[in-house]
């Protein structure tokens, strides 16, 4: 195993010392997440950054990115671990813990600092998140999504087979049931 890099030490206390001054806020815990785009991963791997109340929007509200150096909104498949994972358990012991899987959809600010150490500091270019209908069970392999704005395809992400489909539009969110159902309204 490499040694960690001395420089980035002191970024995962810096980063969960925000989280925590927002828990104190009001803030509930939702969650963490995987930073694997392009600028994120440090030292060849993931890091990991959270999710809380303050930051996850709800269907149909407007978010706005005017103060974003550079917004990006990124199409996520998002996990809901229904009991612990036993770390030594391997990928069937994560598949037995989820109790179900969602599209996301998270807004990002990419400007600032390439510095990893502050990237992981300021939770991984996170601003806010919005999350899809939850479906039980484990997704499926090549599960797909994309996040379609105004009639546009935004993004587009594949998980590792169901098509969903997270529209953030004024008619709302969801994801198409097998028949092709009309979107459910905020």
């Amino acid at each position: 195993m490499a040694e960690p890099d001395p420089m980035l030490l002191g970024a995962p206390g810096a980063q969960l010392t925000v989280r925590q001054d927002a828990l104190d806020g009001g803030a509930t815990r939702v969650g963490w997440k995987l930073g694997l785009g392009d600028r994120e991963p440090i030292g060849g791997g993931p890091v990991v950054g959270y999710l809380t109340s303050q930051t996850v929007l709800s269907c149909g509200s407007r978010c706005s990115v005017t103060a974003h150096a550079v917004p990006r909104a990124d199409v996520e498949v998002a996990v809901r671990f229904r009991r612990a994972v036993d770390p030594d358990g391997g990928a069937d012991e994560v598949r037995a813990a989820v109790g179900g899987f969602t599209v996301a959809l998270e807004l990002c600010d990419l400007g600032g600092s390439d510095d990893p150490a502050a990237i992981v500091a300021a939770n991984l270019f996170h601003r806010a998140v919005l999350f899809g209908p939850w479906t039980p069970g484990f997704p499926r392999p090549a599960a797909r999504a994309c996040a379609i704005v105004d009639g546009a395809v935004l993004a587009k992400a594949v998980f590792a087979g169901t098509s969903m489909v997270c529209c953030c539009a004024r008619h709302g969110c969801w994801p198409p049931s097998a028949k092709g159902s009309e979107p459910e309204t905020p």
